[in-house]
C-alpha cells in the first residue's frame, strides 16, 4: 500500500515562487518610495553668490547612491559662495558651494596665455604663478603668487577655450593677494593658472 503524500513539492515550489515575487514587489514599492530631503536653489545664482536663506528651498526627490553628492538637510548651504552657475530650482551640490570665507574675496580678471589646462573651469581651485619679465622675452623663475584663487569665469574671444590664443579668467582671490596680484599685472608680469589638488591643500 503507497504512502499518500500530503505535501506535493510541485506545490511548495509554487508557494516559494509566490512569495518570492510579493517579497520583490514589495522591495520595489518601497524603495520607489524612499525619499530625501536635499536643498535646491529658489534663485538664479551665479560664482561669487553668497546664498541666503531667501536663495534656498528644501526639495523632497528621489536620489539613488549618489545622494551624497547634494546638500541633504542637516547640510545647509547657508552662507556659502556659489563657485559655478545654479538654475532656479536646481538641486544644490557639495561642488557647487565653497567655504563662506570666500564671500570676502576681491574679483579679479587676469589674463593668460591658451588653451587652458585640464581641469582649469568654472568652480575650479587654482594657483596663480607669475614670472617677472626681465629684458624682451626673458622672463624670471616662476613663483606662486596666489594660493587657492576660485575661478568665478572663464572669457574668450571666440568662445573656444582649446583655440584661444590668451584667454580671460574671472579669479576670487584672496584680499590679502589682490594687491599683489595687481601690480603683477601692470608689470606685465606672464601669469599662468595651475589646478589645485586637495593634497596640495594639507
Amino acid at each position: 500500500m503507497k504512502t499518500k503524500r500530503w505535501l506535493d513539492p510541485r506545490l511548495l515550489i509554487g508557494m516559494l515562487l509566490v512569495v518570492a515575487s510579493v517579497a520583490a514587489v514589495v522591495f520595489v514599492v518601497s524603495a520607489s518610495n524612499r525619499t530625501h530631503e536635499v536643498w535646491s536653489v529658489s534663485n538664479s545664482v551665479v560664482p561669487g553668490d553668497v546664498l541666503t536663506a531667501d536663495d534656498v528651498a528644501l526639495a523632497r526627490v528621489q536620489l539613488d547612491s549618489s545622494q551624497d553628492l547634494y546638500h541633504d538637510r542637516e547640510e545647509s548651504p547657508i552662507g556659502g559662495v556659489v563657485t559655478r552657475p545654479l538654475e532656479a530650482g536646481e538641486l544644490i551640490p557639495v561642488s557647487a558651494v565653497a567655504d563662506a570665507a570666500l564671500a570676502e574675496r576681491s574679483r579679479v580678471v587676469v589674463t593668460v596665455d591658451g588653451p587652458l589646462p585640464d581641469g582649469v573651469t568654472r568652480g575650479a581651485v587654482v594657483d596663480v604663478w607669475a614670472a617677472e619679465q626681465l629684458d624682451g622675452s626673458t622672463y624670471a623663475t616662476p613663483r606662486v603668487l596666489v594660493d587657492d584663487a576660485v575661478i568665478a569665469a572663464v572669457h574668450t574671444n571666440d568662445g573656444l577655450i582649446s583655440t584661444a590664443q590668451t584667454v580671460q579668467v574671472e579669479l576670487l582671490v584672496p584680499s590679502g593677494d589682490t594687491g599683489g596680484l595687481l601690480h603683477a599685472m601692470s608689470s606685465g608680469h606672464a601669469m599662468h593658472l595651475v589646478p589645485d589638488t586637495p593634497q596640495d591643500r594639507r
